[in-house]
């Protein structure tokens, strides 16, 4: 399956090896080099689990770069900074929470903008 390689962000092929007992995700890039096609790969992770980023973040929705589906990080993204904004309103700080909710809005406003743009464009 053809991905945007998170290392580079070249186009490539993603596919999983297993290493030591362990499946790991690699990005296969290839370039033409003459008559020659020259294979270059990026390690993008582990390929079945990101438990080190879910025990500080919590569940974030995230995988491996082939199975990612990048709606659902954003959203569980979204909701995690509204109840942090929550937290914060809860603590008497709504100054802090307020700033927090100006800053996902303008974040989302932009993305909306672009999302929006793109999809016009190739219409």
């Amino acid at each position: 399956m053809a991905v945007l390689c998170p290392r580079c962000n070249r186009i490539g092929y993603a596919f999983k090896a297993k290493r030591g007992g362990k499946y790991y995700v690699y990005v296969k890039h290839a370039t033409k080099v003459g008559n020659r096609i020259r294979y270059e790969y990026c390690y993008v992770g582990p390929a079945n689990s990101y438990d080190y980023v879910h025990k500080i973040h919590g569940e974030l929705g995230l995988t491996n770069v082939v199975d990612q589906d990048y709606a659902v990080t954003v959203l569980s993204a979204v909701e995690k900074q509204l109840q942090l904004a929550e937290r914060l309103v809860n603590q008497g700080k709504r100054r802090e929470a307020e700033e927090l909710l100006k800053k996902l809005l303008d974040a989302l406003d932009s993305a909306t903008r672009r999302v929006s743009e793109f999809a016009k464009s190739i219409v």
